[in-house]
């Protein structure tokens, strides 16, 4: 019974080794990957869009992919100089307050951010519900159910 038991425990260590370091590998050499990935999400996203609403023939899509394509480029390019004053800012506006106001303003980021998410998550939700066009509103003599 004993013997049984260490071959479980050492399985389950490899095991957790093995997920750790994979884990690790991972978020070092796939990061590159996943940034390729969500430019070429992005595009396919804004490619939909247009060709939803002019219908566009492959002649124009060969025309216009290098404009969406650089637009993508330099969009993620603004957000990360974007992201990195907004860092500075707040370092330096941290470095002046004190322990009671970095942990209040800690706590309304937080807040912030959550709140981001949920409407990121309805935005989403009402997407898939609806297509990207909003509902068509009810005209105001229709009759109530």
């Amino acid at each position: 019974m004993n013997k049984n038991v260490l071959v479980v425990f050492a399985f389950i260590g490899i095991f957790l080794c093995g997920a750790i370091t994979g884990g690790f590998v991972s978020v070092r050499y796939a990061r590159g990957l996943v940034q390729k990935k969500a430019v070429e999400q992005m595009t396919a996203g804004q490619w939909r869009r247009i060709s939803d609403l002019v219908d566009l023939t492959e002649e124009q899509r060969e025309k216009i992919a290098p404009s969406v394509q650089q637009f993508v480029k330099e969009q993620q390019v603004q957000r990360k100089n974007a992201q990195t004053l907004a860092e500075k800012l707040n370092a330096d506006i941290e470095a002046v307050l004190t322990d009671a106001q970095r942990e209040e303003s800690a706590r309304r980021r937080k807040e912030i951010r959550e709140s981001e998410r949920l409407w990121q998550r309805w935005i989403k939700e009402q997407r898939a519900k609806y297509g990207d066009r909003p509902p068509k509103p009810k005209p105001k003599d229709a009759p109530r159910k």
